[in-house]
């Protein structure tokens, strides 16, 4: 998972529209938002929980008071007003946009508000095309970018992060569950219990499930149909519409192009799109040979043991003599039809019954012929096909290499693209900046029109099937009794794969535990100056030993050590979910090996030592880190430490309408910003203000 861009509207402090926070990656992952006590920093935190899991920290008081109190009070009673929260991430190539929503209705009163219904989530991905299409499963697929078990150790409080060290009961079930899942045997457990269920289910004789009346089932098909009609005719008026958007942004380039001082960054702009497209056909083409080879090659990679298995008891037989047999059963067959041995001897029973008996026994050890061709044959397929799981691996790496070369192209490029845009919205001509305004317009309509052609295209596929299911029922019949003898065989089948995975289970938790230990410990050591040596119980609680007098026993750790151990816990559990995602053999779990880190306050009662150690290791814990801080939390030794890795920083101005209160300034480069400001009305808020870090 890769944080891309956040917004907020209307959000707790944040009053209106915010700017477009865009998360910094790559050498320099460090994002920064400072912010002073009470300006916003748990609820910057928690626009990221309430967003993907309706989930929000202890500190977040009052969590069903979502919209801002300023934008209530302004509004005119009885309309509505809204708060959002937009965050776009991108995950294996695929990129997400999730806006939450939450509406009411001003009262008579500025305090009386009216909820109108739950909040809402939008949810949409982009294919390969880049069209965006929406997704219904919002749970399930964010549950399998970073389950909502894992979140908190992603998403978390610093001032609060010491429960992970002394949890409650809750807690630390919580953790034990939640750092299983890394491992996969969450989905383990869950497979059981389901199998288990299932296997009661089948144990009970099908019932015949009846028929619905045809009438009834015209009636809901009539439905359908008309639904239908209307749902193809909003998606050709939309392809009508995303022409038109198509042939205005075309005049605008071309108008833009024509600008003697804008010249070069329009043809440069015509020139990057080209090259967009030219890669984005060349890594689905790369993606479409690799489904290829895996739908053609990949069962092979797990016929390994088998494999190994078969050319052994070849081996086996050959060092025996068993194979190849040095006599044949169809040429002793035809000695005692004949009658005669090769020496000439009789071999009729009535006359010499012991040379008869022993050209007999001679079947018991000849080979069949067809038996030993089978063998050798087979033999050179499963030598083949070692050699096959070689080149798969080969040329599903030499795939994967350059689906990360197009992706990184497509990022140079659209990073160079919004650069020029960025340009051209700022230039002193205003006929420049009107014209890519409404360059961008065109754009952002182009990309509203594609989402609401997936959207018809899903609802369509659903009314499809949903038709397809009416018609299927006007054919149905009853169950027989061949569905009965599948229910059998299907019962033997669970009952044999709830053992297994239980067999499973045992052996992974064995070790998730141990290996987990090690990497607390490991990250530990780099940070704090202690002899302790963490230890993580079978009940997943953290705690620290000294084996000063040679056996280790339990110390009392001060809160900055319980930080720093909080702290190694959690990269620990980063790193265990990269290493086993990126292993091939594995249980399934989250489908991710770039993790973001987003904390809030993480120095907390730290010393200058610790700060400095916990600053300079803080980007090793995740692919991203995003931290919210405070003046006081931030200058001098976290400052020096983190500087070169900073790609992004905001501050979140606190407007407060009391008089007296002090500015409290933050200088970064060359210019100067205010955490704290005096408001010019009666209300306080907070705005975010990105800061020139040139």
């Amino acid at each position: 998972m890769i944080l891309l861009e956040l917004q907020l509207h209307n959000f707790r402090q944040f009053f209106g529209s915010s700017p477009v926070i865009k998360f910094s990656q790559g050498k320099k992952n460090v994002t920064v938002i400072h912010a002073t006590n009470g300006g916003g920093k748990t609820t910057f935190l928690n626009a990221f929980t309430w967003t993907l899991y309706d989930a929000v920290s202890k500190g977040f008081l009052f969590p069903d008071q979502i919209i801002n109190k300023r934008a209530i009070r302004e509004a005119a009673p009885g309309s509505t007003i809204n708060a959002w929260v937009h965050l776009k991430f991108e995950h294996l190539g695929r990129e997400y946009s999730l806006r939450k929503m939450v509406d009411a209705i001003r009262g008579d009163s500025d305090t009386e508000v009216v909820s109108k219904g739950e909040p809402r989530r939008e949810f949409m991905w982009t294919d390969e095309s880049g069209t965006w299409r929406p997704e219904t499963n919002i749970a399930d697929v964010i549950g399998r970018v970073l389950p909502q078990d894992l979140h908190t150790y992603f998403f978390f409080d610093g001032e609060r992060i010491e429960r992970i060290v002394q949890p409650s009961a809750e807690d630390q079930a919580n953790i034990a569950n939640a750092t299983k899942k890394i491992l996969g045997l969450e989905v383990v457990e869950r497979a059981i219990r389901h199998l288990t269920s299932a296997k009661k289910t089948l144990e009970r004789e099908l019932e015949v499930v009846g028929d619905e009346t045809t009438k009834g089932i015209l009636r809901k098909k009539s439905q359908i149909e008309e639904e239908l009609r209307a749902v193809e005719e909003t998606f050709a008026q939309t392809e009508r519409n995303l022409k038109g958007f198509r042939l205005r942004q075309r005049e605008l380039s071309k108008r833009l192009g024509q600008l003697e001082d804008i010249k070069s960054d329009q043809a440069r702009r015509d020139h990057l799109n080209g090259e967009h497209r030219t890669y984005s056909d060349a890594l689905d083409t790369t993606k479409q040979q690799l489904n290829e080879l895996v739908n053609a090659d990949g069962y092979k990679v797990f016929l390994g043991d088998v494999s190994d298995t078969y050319l052994n008891l070849i081996e086996n037989l050959r060092q025996k003599g068993e194979l190849p047999a040095g006599i044949k059963r169809q040429f002793v067959d035809d000695l005692l039809n004949r009658g005669e041995c090769i020496c000439e001897r009789t071999l009729n029973p009535s006359v010499d019954h012991i040379a008869h008996c022993a050209v007999e026994r001679w079947k018991q050890r000849a080979g069949l012929v067809d038996v030993e061709d089978k063998a050798i044959r087979m033999g050179g397929e499963v030598r083949r096909i070692r050699l096959d799981q070689d080149t798969f691996w080969d040329q599903s790496e030499a795939f994967q290499k350059r689906i990360a070369g197009d992706r990184e192209q497509i990022k140079r490029i659209e990073s160079e693209l919004e650069a020029i845009h960025l340009r051209l919205q700022g230039s002193p001509r205003e006929e420049v900046q009107d014209l890519e305004r409404q360059h961008t317009e065109a754009g952002e309509n182009i990309e509203r029109a594609n989402q609401t052609i997936g959207s018809s295209n899903t609802l369509k596929r659903g009314l499809e099937d949903q038709l397809a299911e009416c018609e299927a029922a006007l054919r149905k019949s009853q169950q027989n009794e061949e569905k009965q003898r599948l229910a059998q065989r299907r019962l033997n089948a669970t009952t044999d794969a709830v053992a297994r995975l239980a067999e499973s289970k045992g052996r992974f938790e064995e070790t998730f535990r141990r290996t987990l230990t090690d990497k607390v410990r490991s990250i530990f050591g780099k940070i704090s100056y202690t002899p302790y040596v963490p230890e993580i119980t079978e009940g997943y609680s953290l705690r620290l030993l000294e084996g000063a007098g040679g056996s280790m026993l339990p110390v009392a750790a001060s809160q900055g050590e319980n930080q720093i151990l909080s702290l190694a816990f959690i990269g620990a559990v980063i790193d265990v979910a990269r290493e086993f995602t990126r292993s091939k053999e594995r249980l399934p779990g989250p489908e991710a090996s770039t993790y973001p880190v987003v904390m809030d306050s993480p120095f907390g009662s730290l010393g200058p030592t610790y700060r400095t150690q916990v600053a300079e290791n803080i980007t090793a814990l995740a692919d991203q880190v995003v931290l919210m801080v405070t003046n006081t939390q931030w200058l001098g030794e976290v400052e020096t430490a983190l500087g070169a890795r900073i790609g992004k920083s905001y501050v979140v101005e606190y407007s407060t309408p009391r008089d007296g209160v002090p500015n409290e300034p933050l200088d970064i480069g060359t210019s100067r910003y205010e955490l704290v400001t005096s408001s010019p009305n009666e209300f306080e808020y907070s705005t975010i203000r990105e800061v020139d870090r040139g």
